[in-house]
């Protein structure tokens, strides 16, 4: 039953607070009963340069019931006559780059933002009498030989392709101690 009061209407973030809600910000908001609220909040957020954050929804509750919601960043709803909490929901983005050393191409129209576990693959060509050689950047170590890749965009990423001569190189040695090592061998120039 209505006392005349003006209900509140507490705007909250989850996991936590991103962006700027607009007009009604995060916090306590004294709303009248019956106000068709229109509440946006601007997304992508809080961005750096390589992760950002992105709204994937609201909803509003009364007394821990769901009252409305969806997957929009743009909350639309009439303020009941009890307090409500509009809670908008995020997850990170990260940013992928993908590269290529000399000698070929890879799949850079790859390069962008996703979704925190989205999974994207990526492929890379060799110009003739050159192969693929490997992926270099952040690309888990087992995969670095794998065309095409997958990458999994739970961190941001930045991928090289790297092409190698198809009818093989000279180097020469220009080290002591171990012979693997890449840091002890320099290509002719």
């Amino acid at each position: 039953c209505y006392n005349g009061i003006d209900p509140v209407l507490t705007v909250v973030g989850d996991p936590t607070a991103r962006g700027t809600p607009s007009p009604y910000p995060y916090g306590n908001n004294a709303v009248a009963v019956g106000v068709q609220v229109t509440n946006t909040v601007s997304s992508p957020a809080d961005e750096t340069n390589d992760v950002r954050y992105a709204s994937v929804g609201w909803q509003v509750t009364t007394n821990g019931i769901l009252m409305s919601g969806n997957s929009s960043t743009q909350a639309v709803f009439t303020m009941p006559a009890t307090n409500a909490v509009l809670t908008f929901f995020w997850t990170n983005e990260y940013r992928l780059t993908v590269s290529t050393g000399l000698h070929g191409t890879a799949s850079v129209g790859a390069s962008g933002w996703y979704t925190n576990g989205t999974q994207v693959q990526v492929s890379a060509t060799a110009d003739v009498n050159y192969v693929f050689s490997l992926w270099t950047g952040d690309v888990p170590t087992a995969d670095r030989r794998s065309n095409p890749l997958t990458v999994t965009m739970n961190q941001a990423r930045s991928i090289v392709a790297q092409f190698g001569s198809a009818t093989g190189e000279t180097k020469t040695w220009t080290g002591n101690g171990n012979w693997t090592s890449t840091t002890n061998w320099a290509s002719p120039v």
